[in-house]
């Protein structure tokens, strides 16, 4: 992780709470601290979880249920960018 990113990102994102305590510990700030944001936070059907799980000793429905979480709260984060990423277009 670049610690220029704090000075450089509107957000960034993590899955998991240990990412988000690791990029919290790496935040020179407060201000730093408030652009972390958790993926399942843009989850457009939130169901309780508060990061993405980790489905490495799962089987394959297990990874087709966390990609199916990754991928509908990536479209929720792309329905919140969206309008910024318009406003730059030439």
């Amino acid at each position: 992780f670049d610690h220029s990113l704090f000075e450089r990102s509107d957000a960034i994102v993590y899955f998991d709470s240990s990412h988000g305590r690791t990029l919290a510990s790496l935040a020179p700030d407060d201000a730093a601290r408030a652009k972390l944001h958790s993926l399942v936070s843009f989850d457009s059907a939130p169901n309780g979880l508060d990061e993405v799980p980790d489905p490495y000793y799962a089987g394959t429905p297990v990874f087709d249920s966390v990609l199916e979480l990754i991928e509908r709260c990536c479209r929720g984060l792309f329905r919140q960018i969206a309008p910024g990423l318009r406003s730059l277009e030439p």
